[in-house]
């Protein structure tokens, strides 16, 4: 992911949370912990989001609550 404008929190499930702003870039994998993401910033967040997948491997898995 890149941040193209604006600036992004990622906090994950064990409490840390890191801001990405403009020009920052990251990548988030399937072992990732569980996250949220924030646009905790003035004006609208633009994200340049690349995905790479296999065949049968999820690039997404919701969890609830």
């Amino acid at each position: 992911m890149v941040i193209e404008e604006g600036q992004l929190s990622l906090k994950t499930n064990k409490g840390k949370s890191t801001t990405f702003r403009e020009g920052d870039s990251f990548v988030l994998a399937a072992d990732n912990p569980s996250h949220t993401m924030a646009n905790n910033g003035k004006v609208p967040v633009v994200v340049r989001v690349t995905v790479a997948a296999s065949e049968g491997i999820p690039t997404l898995t919701n969890i609830e609550g």
